[in-house]
């Protein structure tokens, strides 16, 4: 009998420690799937307690313990008023848990608002009749409460009405991390009673708002008149570039009342979004300038114009891209333009200018000898840019364009010139007649090729009655229709002035080929002068002050704010006695 037991507990052991596993008979594998049956072992949920259930599988007899969640409450319905609503104030209402949990009712007590009445209101009904001049008042009351309500009563066309505008001061294409959006308001009463504006209320477009109120509109808004007030500012963060670049947007709403007490006759505008660009523009978001540049007339032959004939260039500036450009400017250059530092002619400036906007201008030439000899005269123009207003830094807008016309001789020889030098006065006398001693002379020389071959060894000098030449430039090829411009400064001498004049001119020397002359086996060089330039010279009577500009723009066209125009200035005393306490 001991040993029956024995050999029976060592089975429970076997079973319930799985060293004795199932085994499927037909396939000898103990792969299966299990299948749960449930015991009345365990203990039940609760409303806010978990329960457990245990189970075992009636094929291999393995078991699992299973949470059951809690139940939760269940209440009664309808709920239970304890506290009446009003028509301003929330009532108070009760419930109780109906479940039972071992046998006894939960009961457990939740309390909570019911939602206020609101009024009961009657019709509106007149207390005062309108006029033109001044709203009535009508007047309705609540049949639950007894509170009263008034409002304005206008008469016909008369219903208050206010709008709202909202800009950017000052806008800018793009803004940055800290830089400022600047708002402004214009707000127009436009009914026939006088309004009183409360506030202007902002919302943002990271989610918050604001208001710009009650001080900004002290004074009364008439009818049909319209008020202007610089709103507020919103600076620029890098968190605003990375959540809403490319755009920023606030939207605007106006308050008003047709009671100076602004109680009664509540008025409000219509909502006004307003976009700002912030971060970096694209390409395709900046401005960019287009030049057009043509021949606007014909010559008088049909052909070429000649010397002393009009040429009438019409220029056209457009702003072609997609953000505003300030600080435009349009130049004109004359033909040959080399750089900046060549003469030039403004045609036209703008502090900003539009996308699409454009201007066009009229350009007046006379043709002279040197453009007949030229074949041609081509005029050049160029437009610069800005993105911002303050303009710093090199222009990020540029366009260029000409227009070329041809030009001849009716004499066909005159035109187998090959270079022609030009010499002119650039500088005026100090006392406006004459030049004195110790005053300079500016001139301007221009040497032109004026055929469409190379020259060579090309000399210019510059020549006066009582100086040497001087060797203004050398090249040992001048290309085709190639233009030099240098500038040449003398000092009038007691001579000169004694002479009554100054007598100044300039001539070039050149080959048109390397090879000699088949007849004479020599190469000599051609030689062409200008005409004298005749500057009058006289003795100074007095005192003499001369000033000149000795310094040049960083940008080589014109001087911009904070940099420094240096000048030369000069007294001279030709009274023949020295001078006492000048200044």
């Amino acid at each position: 009998m001991k040993r029956l037991i024995s050999v029976f507990l060592a089975l429970v052991l076997l079973l319930s420690s799985g060293a004795l596993a199932y085994m499927d008979p037909a396939t000898g594998s103990s792969e299966h799937t299990h299948h749960w049956v449930g015991n009345d072992q365990g203990r039940p949920a609760t409303c806010t307690e978990s329960g457990v259930k245990y189970e075992y599988c009636d094929i291999c007899w393995q078991t699992r313990e299973r949470t059951i969640p809690p139940l939760g409450h269940q209440f009664s319905k309808p709920w239970q008023t304890y506290v009446e609503p009003t028509c301003t104030e929330p009532g108070k209402e009760v419930n109780y848990c109906q479940r039972i949990n071992y046998g006894y009712k939960c009961n457990y007590e939740w309390r909570r608002d019911s939602p206020a009445l609101g009024h009961d209101w009657s019709d509106w009904y007149v207390l005062k009749k309108p006029t033109p001049e001044e709203p009535g008042i009508e007047e309705r009351k609540c049949q639950r409460c007894g509170i009263t309500e008034q409002r304005p009563l206008y008469a016909e066309g008369g219903e208050p009405g206010l709008k709202l505008s909202v800009t950017i001061a000052d806008e800018q294409p793009t803004y940055f991390d800290g830089e400022s959006i600047h708002y402004t308001y214009e707000l127009t009463n436009t009914s026939n009673v006088t309004l009183y504006v409360d506030y202007v209320y902002y919302y943002e477009n990271d989610g918050s708002n604001g208001v710009d109120g009650w001080n900004l509109f002290p004074d009364p808004l008439e009818p049909g008149k319209s008020v202007y007030y610089y709103g507020h500012t919103h600076t620029v963060t890098k968190s605003d570039i990375d959540q809403f670049a490319p755009w920023y947007q606030e939207t605007f709403k106006a308050y008003g009342y047709a009671d100076p007490g602004k109680k009664t006759g509540e008025v409000e505008s219509e909502k006004v979004a307003v976009k700002a660009h912030i971060g970096e523009l694209t390409e395709e978001e900046k401005g960019e300038l287009t030049l057009i540049k043509s021949v606007a007339n014909e010559p008088a032959n049909g052909a070429f114009f000649t010397e002393g004939e009009e040429i009438q260039f019409t220029v056209t500036v457009q702003n072609s891209g997609n953000a505003p450009l300030y600080k435009v400017e349009v130049i004109e250059y004359p033909s040959g333009w080399t750089g900046w530092e060549t003469d030039y002619y403004t045609l036209g400036t703008f502090e900003k200018l539009g996308p699409g906007e454009k201007a066009s201008y009229s350009v007046t030439y006379t043709v002279k000898d040197v453009d007949c000899y030229a074949s041609s005269y081509t005029n050049q123009v160029q437009a610069i840019g800005w993105s911002q207003p303050e303009a710093e830094g090199d222009y990020d807008a540029h366009a260029y364009a000409e227009a070329t016309a041809e030009a001849g001789y009716d004499d066909e020889d005159i035109g187998d010139m090959e270079l022609w030098i030009e010499k002119t006065e650039t500088s005026t006398p100090a006392n406006g007649s004459y030049y004195v001693e110790g005053e300079e002379i500016t001139y301007k020389i221009s040497v032109w090729n004026c055929q469409g071959y190379p020259l060579y060894n090309v000399e210019i000098w510059d020549t006066s009655p009582t100086d040497a030449d001087v060797l203004l430039g050398k090249f040992a090829e001048y290309g085709p229709h190639q233009v030099n411009d240098y500038v040449y400064t003398y000092k009038v001498t007691a001579e000169d002035c004694a002479d009554g004049v100054h007598v100044n001119g300039a001539y070039v020397l050149w080959q048109s080929s390397l090879e000699p002359d088949e007849e004479s086996e020599e190469n000599e060089p051609n030689y062409f002068p200008t005409e004298d330039v005749e500057s009058p010279c006289g003795k100074a009577d007095g005192v003499v002050i001369t000033k000149k500009v000795i310094s040049t723009p960083k940008n080589g066209l014109y001087y911009t704010e904070g940099e420094e125009i240096q000048y030369e200035i000069r007294l001279n005393n030709y009274t023949g006695s020295p001078l006492h306490q000048s200044q």
